[in-house]
């Protein structure tokens, strides 16, 4: 299924009767880039997006979770929470690759070039053979 198709099945499923249906289905979207909606499908999506964001910060120790929260700020343009989400998710966890890679990125939208590099270092050194570092 093309990334365009998903959209009007993931879209029916944000008034699922199940709480975690729509926020996977909320989650689904963000992850094709979809953040907004028009009409009764928009005020859906952010109410399932709410209920997603609800869902990580129950957990607050759980790195993992940390990181999908930090990613949620950083698609919205909440750049410098999600920096703070990152940090705290490798506090909670030294070793998390994905906080480092994905705070690297961050920083670098952010003009923060050095701090980029430092956490992509941090990668490579963790993880010598993650695919998206050269």
């Amino acid at each position: 299924m093309s990334d365009r198709r998903a959209v009007a099945p993931l879209t029916a499923l944000l008034d699922a009767d199940y709480r975690v249906v729509r926020v996977t289905a909320a989650s689904s979207l963000m992850n094709l880039g979809i953040v907004r909606l028009d009409g009764e499908p928009g005020r859906k999506l952010e109410a399932a997006k709410q209920e997603f964001v609800q869902a990580l910060r129950a957990w607050p120790n759980v790195p993992d979770f940390r990181v999908d929260l930090g990613n949620y700020l950083a698609l919205h343009g909440d750049l410098e929470n999600a920096i703070v989400e990152y940090q705290v998710a490798v506090q909670l966890d030294p070793a998390m690759v994905k906080a480092w890679f994905f705070a690297g990125q961050v920083q670098a939208r952010l003009g923060q070039i050095d701090k980029a590099i430092a956490a992509w270092k941090k990668v490579r050194e963790l993880q010598p053979g993650f695919p998206k570092i050269d």
